[in-house]
């Protein structure tokens, strides 16, 4: 079983659980961002969603960006990764790490 916890800085927004054997893909990636926009309306109405989540393939794909920008969701950039560079980056490039409207 694998669990999914979005949050936000009041706390907890939306908990799903996945049952072993199934995949996390694109479809079933754009069916939790589905519910996470009802749940947003609801519990945080007045806040705009910015999101943030690596760069795996059912967040990247071309299908889950078009999902993203029907929802009006902003998307934080998500930086390479060195483990020699992380730090450095954060400090010398803070514009990468600006919102950004997803892709049309």
């Amino acid at each position: 079983m694998m669990l999914t916890v979005i949050w936000d800085s009041e706390g907890i927004v939306l908990i799903e659980f996945l049952k072993q054997g199934n995949a996390v893909n694109s479809e079933r990636y754009i069916s939790t961002l589905r519910r996470l926009r009802v749940r947003l309306k609801r519990v945080r109405p007045a806040k705009h969603a910015i999101l943030h989540h690596d760069n795996a393939r059912p967040h990247t794909s071309r299908h889950t960006e078009e999902a993203l920008h029907k929802m009006n969701f902003i998307v934080l950039p998500h930086p390479f990764y060195r483990p020699d560079f992380a730090l450095k980056f954060h400090r010398i490039a803070p514009s990468v790490l600006q919102p950004r409207p997803c892709a049309k």
